[in-house]
């Protein structure tokens, strides 16, 4: 799978880097497939610090779309949130009002931007299956 674009080249200055595959849309699951090929994960949004990061990196883009698999999963409703990367802050949210909403199927964190958000990115859950452009993070 050679044609993955991604943008920002290693290392970020906060100690990791971030690729943007911002033209291929997948599952959460094959997205993070292909993070897991490169040696990394779906990217945590776990800090303020991460926050600013990966939202420099949509912004450098023109990028056409507002959602972004980001990480963060469960197995069934009811179940914790789980990570590629640990957090280095387990209490940080960030998710868009009246979210996470617990949808039946909506199993997976989805970094989203619109009226639902007052247009700021935000972690929404979201149907893991619905295909979207993708960030992973490598340490």
């Amino acid at each position: 799978m050679n044609t993955f674009k991604f943008f920002h080249e290693c290392p970020l200055h906060h100690g990791f880097c971030l690729k943007f595959y911002d033209k291929e849309r997948l599952t959460r699951d094959d997205a993070e497939q292909i993070c897991q090929r490169d040696g990394g994960h779906l990217v945590n949004v776990n800090s303020e610090m991460k926050v600013k990061d990966v939202n420099e990196t949509i912004l450098q883009q023109n990028f056409d779309s507002n959602r972004i698999w980001i990480d963060g999963r469960k197995s069934v409703q009811g179940d914790p949130w789980t990570y590629g990367y640990k957090s280095s802050d387990p209490s940080f949210t960030f998710w868009g009002d009246d979210d996470p909403d617990n949808g039946r199927f909506e199993l997976c964190i989805v970094y989203f931007f619109g009226l639902r958000t007052n247009y700021l990115w935000r972690w929404l859950d979201f149907p893991c299956d619905a295909k979207f452009a993708f960030i992973c993070q490598y340490k």
